[in-house]
Formats: C-alpha cells, structure tokens, sequence
C-alpha cells in the first residue's frame, strides 16, 4: 500500500493533534518533531492504521503524547516522548513496539498499556512521569525488557486488573511509593530484574495478584 515517508519535519501549533491516522492510514517518520498541539502530538486509530517513527521527538503536546487504540499498531525507535501534558504512551485494545525510546516527565503515567493490549518496551527509559512510569491493565500482555525506571511518583511499574506481563531484566529505581506494584489480579512473570532504592517500597503485592 501506498505510504507517505516524513523527514526532518516540525509539525506544531495544531488546534487538534499533530498527526491522525485512521481507517487504515499509515506513514513513516524519521527525525520529525511533534509538538505543542491541543490535543494529542499523534493519534492511531482503527484496524490498518499504522506509523513507523525513528529519531522523532513528541513532546509538549496538551492531551498526551502518542494514543494508539482500536486495533492499530506502532513502531517506534530512538527518540523520545517527553513532557506532554497526559500519558506518554496510551496503548488502548491495540498494539505498539518501542526500542531506545526515553518517556519523561510526562504529567500523567509514561506508559500505559490497557483493554488487552500488546506490545514490547526494549531498553527504554522511562523517567520521572507524575503518574507511574508504566501502567499495564485490563488483561494486557506487553513485554517491559532491558528498561530503565525511576523516578515516578505512583509506582515504576503498576499491574492492575488482571494484567499479563512479562517483566525481564529491567532496572527499576527511586520511584515512589514503590518499584513494582501488583494488585486486582495481576499475574506478572518477572525475572532478572533489580528494584531498588524505592521510597518506601520495593514490591508491593495487593489484592490477590501473583507474581512469579
């Protein structure tokens, strides 16, 4: 299928968001920024809708960062997601794979996994978000590996209601109130990773979840 390819393009100032893609519309970004747009700096949505982006900045964008829902899917690597004014990265009953991506200072969560979604988080940084640096729920089954966590104030990583992720060989640090928290049904696998120096936590297990 046909697909438009953006370089070294600055898309900013829009009363909506930066970039929409929808009813199977995809594109490819490399070294683009996005940013200071009302709404969200890119939102995918539906089956087919797709965005491959590299060395791209999304930053300071007024609703969040980037919202991939509905089926649709994305690829980013190498460039980073950076104080928008909700979620980093909102995947919602869709999919999303991030390599080299650092997510900071985002006013809500980093990352935020929901309504069955998948995904892989691979040597990111996720840091200093206001809410947790990843949220993962709602039976979604990413895979956080070779990431680091700090910074966050509502947990590093936070699995609620029923999530399934996989947790390998992340280093999560200096969050608050813990580094992993796990509650209403989680059920994390979790190897090789090292949580520490959180305040005042470094696990919390709640409310029937499992880790193992």
């Amino acid at each position: 299928p046909w697909e438009p390819s953006f370089a070294e393009c600055a898309i900013h100032g829009s009363a909506g968001c930066g970039v929409m893609f929808r009813m199977g519309g995809s594109a490819k970004f490399t070294k683009c920024k996005i940013y200071d747009n009302k709404l969200f700096g890119v939102l995918l949505a539906g089956d087919r809708a797709f965005v491959d982006a590299s060395d791209t900045e999304i930053r300071n964008n007024q609703l969040g960062g980037l919202y991939i829902c509905d089926s649709a899917k994305a690829h980013i690597t190498k460039g980073e997601v950076k104080g928008n004014g909700g979620i980093g990265v909102l995947v919602k009953a869709a999919s999303v794979a991030m390599e080299e991506i650092e997510v900071s200072d985002n006013a809500g969560h980093g990352v935020c996994f929901t309504a069955r979604s998948t995904g892989t988080v691979d040597k990111c940084v996720l840091s200093n978000n206001q809410g947790s640096n990843a949220l993962i729920e709602g039976e979604s089954q990413p895979a956080i590996k070779g990431t680091t966590m700090s910074g966050a104030r509502e947990a590093g990583v936070l699995l609620l209601k029923g999530a399934r992720p996989t947790l390998s060989r992340n280093t999560v640090t200096a969050n608050r109130p813990c580094g992993m928290a796990f509650a209403e049904g989680a059920d994390a696998i979790v190897f090789g990773n090292s949580v520490c120096e959180n305040t005042p936590y470094g696990l919390m297990v709640l409310d029937g979840a499992l880790g193992h």
